[in-house]
């Protein structure tokens, strides 16, 4: 006859085993999936945030990069009607890009810009443009910020955009 207190011991002891090795085997999983997923939304690539954490221990630095191009280009633009109360003269104008001068720029899929260094004059210009009467403009300089802004500069000079 067995002991019923070394039976129901190494019943206890087997299921708590069982539990430990199951739970473990479940979490390495979890580990492997959370590592290699990663969810694609044009133009960008988003990662889990675990991946992020530790590719920003790994690198120490700023995933994100800004892109700065300098160079000429005349376009076409016009102030949307809706954002024509900010033509203060110390705040930056965002204007529309017409269609056909889309290509003219470094940056694919940009359909509006800000223009961080547009004087009084062109300010008053902007007040009377629309999109079936653009004004043409010539741009020196052209950045995208990582949060997706484009900016443009009339007369490029270092540090315009604050992220050089």
């Amino acid at each position: 006859m067995v002991n019923k207190k070394i039976s129901s011991f190494f019943a206890i002891l087997t299921i708590a085993l069982f539990a430990v090795v199951t739970g473990t085997f479940l979490y390495v999983q979890a580990e492997k999936v959370d590592n290699n997923v990663t969810f694609s939304s044009s133009p960008e690539t988003y990662k889990t945030s675990n991946l992020l954490k530790k590719e920003k221990n790994r690198q120490n630095v700023f995933l994100c990069q800004s892109q700065i191009f300098q160079g000429v280009s005349k376009i076409k633009v016009w102030q949307d009607q809706n954002k024509k109360e900010n033509n203060n003269k110390n705040f930056p104008i965002k204007v529309k890009i017409k269609k056909e001068d889309i290509s003219k720029l470094p940056m694919e899929n940009v359909d509006e810009i800000v223009l961080v260094d547009a004087d009084i004059h062109l300010k008053k210009s902007l007040m009377v443009s629309s999109e079936k009467k653009p004004i043409e403009i010539t741009i020196t300089g052209f950045a995208r910020k990582c949060d997706g802004i484009n900016l443009a500069s009339i007369k490029y000079k270092e540090g315009i955009f604050g992220i050089e």
